[in-house]
């Protein structure tokens, strides 16, 4: 916390609160929700707010106040019955008094329209008491005198109507607020009425007038015991029958909002099955129907718990797609699986109109951080004041610590399994695969009906066994009984094993080929660089040139076989000057071959070239095939 101004620093799109339980950050959550629903610019409660949070717009009052003196001056210098210009002063105190008792100084567009209709509203009545005999007349038909003056009046109104108009941005007009609990649900749960002589109610709880007898049993639980006042945008999922039947007979931009919530649910979930969500009464009993493909639709309550959260989760951000939108959420992990909260995740950042702030207990969420530090922030979360509780320590977490795991209760037990794993030798293998995975599944390009798409944490994940250290594994026999190897179907049962070709590891490969049997692969190239085709060699190398260098020269022209078989470290300064690029790799001798340097940072420039099916390598296809096929039979 920053102790000068009391606002949090590095925000982010995605701003992730941990802390044990009792911590705080829950209670610090709500009270920030709080005050976003009601508040100034210069009053929100998260300041220095970065490139990468929301904006939104708040018009002063101070604007209004004085277009509006402008407005009643120029109006008074026309008038010259004694009674319109006491009717034009009471009006005048009484829309100011308006202005300074509203207790947020944030104007929509809804709002603004209203001002100038209340405006107009005091323009008929002071110009009705000035001239009386007209009232009722056509404006046509005013003498000459007047109607010169009356147009006078009305362009002072115009002027009036304009500046304010011309406070509304042509976007960002308004932003939403919303706040998911933990309590949350699809299904109804039926009214319910509190009788106070059964509860020790206190005053502040006794004066909020709830009408507790309603069908959202959740959201009213919500109000009550956490903010003490109704508060409208609470989202338990209790409400998303209306939402739905909203959008479903709206107009067509409205609708297209939940045609493109149904087109993420059918590719994330129902293998691109086409998904229709229905708001239908049957009985008099209202309920979502859900129809997945040509299977019959039923209550969307029939669906696991885990897709009805994400349902909840994602709703908001779809609805909301067109507007700035703060949303709340505690703990989105529960129900969840895994990949599920990957999903989740990567679907919160496809929204840059929303930022969100989560407390949680995930590890998985924590891991996510770091592959997407660009849009994620994750803070600790410490309570101060036990007596007020709004008080709180909070510190940014720039990297992953074993205190972080305490903090969730993360032990080693903490796994959870996908159901097949691909093992391959380090960083760069992993990337590779994971990117030939991608354009396979984007593209289909062996034109497979009905073709699914695995997610990784899900269906499948990768496993690094770097390099050597498979000998340790009980892929391969141990003449050892004391000193016996790791079982490897302790951790997974289904395993691809992926291998380098290696000179000189024949031996081992023909081990593991007997042991895996068709689970196993060795490429048929030297290294997994090798399998680059030599146009994205070129462009990865043409990434790394120096400084004032225009173009980077290539020595010769080149073919697939010319390195398929040779390092390719050694093979860079076969067609590359080396006055061009950076050195990107020690020079081979007799007694040691060239190794890259920094062979992270080459594998990402290289997975940045590779953007469609064409640009794989016939290796690079073969084995993203077996691949999938692998992930396939085990799903």
């Amino acid at each position: 916390m920053d102790n000068s101004n009391d606002t949090i620093l590095e925000l982010n799109q995605i701003n992730l609160f941990i802390g044990s339980n009792n911590s705080g950050k829950s209670r610090l959550t709500r009270e920030v929700f709080k005050s976003f629903t009601n508040c100034r610019l210069d009053d929100l409660p998260f300041g220095g707010l970065n490139e990468n949070s929301i904006r939104f717009y708040l018009t002063p009052n101070d604007d209004l106040f004085s277009y509006f003196t402008e407005f009643s001056k120029s109006i008074q210098s026309k008038l010259s019955n004694e009674n319109a210009i006491g009717k034009l002063t009471e009006q005048k105190t009484i829309f100011e008094n308006t202005l300074k008792n509203k207790e947020c100084d944030f104007v929509s567009e809804n709002e603004i329209h209203k001002v100038i209709q209340f405006v107009e509203k005091i323009f008929a009545k002071v110009l009705y008491i000035e001239y009386p005999k007209l009232q009722y007349t056509n404006e046509s038909k005013f003498p000459k005198e007047i109607r010169g003056v009356f147009n006078e009046l009305k362009k002072i109104l115009l002027d009036f109507r304009q500046k304010v108009i011309a406070r509304i941005p042509k976007n960002n007009q308004v932003f939403r607020t919303t706040f998911i609990p933990p309590h949350r649900s699809l299904r109804k749960f039926g009214s319910f009425k509190i009788e106070e002589d059964k509860y020790s109610f206190s005053e502040e709880h006794k004066i909020t007038g709830f009408d507790y007898y309603n069908n959202e049993t959740l959201k009213e639980r919500v109000c009550f015991d956490y903010f003490i006042e109704e508060i409208e945008n609470i989202f338990t999922g209790e409400d998303l029958f209306d939402k739905i039947k909203v959008l479903r007979n709206s107009k067509e931009e409205e609708r297209q909002k939940l045609i493109d919530f149904e087109c993420f649910l059918s590719k994330n979930f129902f293998n691109n099955q086409k998904v229709e969500i229905n708001a239908l009464t049957h009985n008099n009993e209202d309920e979502i129907y859900f129809k997945i493909g040509a299977e019959k639709e039923f209550p969307i309550f029939n669906l696991g718990d885990g897709i009805q959260s994400i349902i909840i989760l994602t709703f908001p951000l779809f609805a909301q797609a067109d507007v700035e939108n703060f949303i709340f959420i505690e703990e989105p992990e529960l129900f969840l699986h895994p990949g599920m909260q990957r999903i989740f995740i990567e679907t919160l950042r496809e929204f840059p109109n929303t930022q969100a702030f989560i407390t949680t207990h995930s590890n998985h969420l924590l891991d996510l951080s770091i592959e997407n530090s660009q849009n994620i922030s994750v803070f600790s979360i410490n309570k101060t004041n036990a007596d007020q509780n709004k008080s709180f320590e909070i510190r940014t977490i720039t990297e992953p610590s074993f205190e972080v795991l305490d903090l969730l209760g993360v032990k080693n037990s903490s796994v959870f399994l996908t159901n097949c794993t691909i093992w391959i030798e380090g960083i760069s293998e992993r990337l590779y695969f994971r990117k030939f995975l991608e354009m396979y599944q984007n593209e289909n390009p062996d034109n497979i009906e009905n073709f699914k798409r695995y997610k990784e944490d899900i269906n499948y994940s990768f496993i690094e066994y770097s390099g050597a250290n498979i000998a340790h594994w009980s892929f391969l026999e141990n003449s050892d009984e004391n000193f016996p190897n790791i079982n490897y179907s302790s951790i997974s049962n289904r395993i691809f094993l992926i291998t380098d070709r290696d000179t000189g590891k024949q031996l081992r490969h023909s081990k593991l080929q007997k042991s895996l049997g068709d689970n196993y692969y060795c490429l048929d190239c030297l290294e997994i660089e090798n399998l680059l085709t030599p146009k994205v060699l070129k462009e990865t190398l043409k990434a790394f040139k120096r400084k004032g260098v225009d173009n980077v020269s290539f020595l010769k022209e080149y073919s697939y076989s010319d390195y398929k078989d040779k390092p390719i470290a050694e093979f860079i300064y076969e067609i590359v000057s080396l006055d061009d690029i950076v050195k990107l790799a020690s020079i081979s001798d007799e007694n040691k071959t060239g190794k890259i340097y920094n062979k992270s940072q080459f594998t990402k420039t290289a997975v940045r070239n590779l953007n469609i099916w064409s640009d794989l390598s016939e290796e690079s296809k073969c084995i993203t095939r077996l691949i999938y096929k692998f992930i396939e039979k085990n799903n």
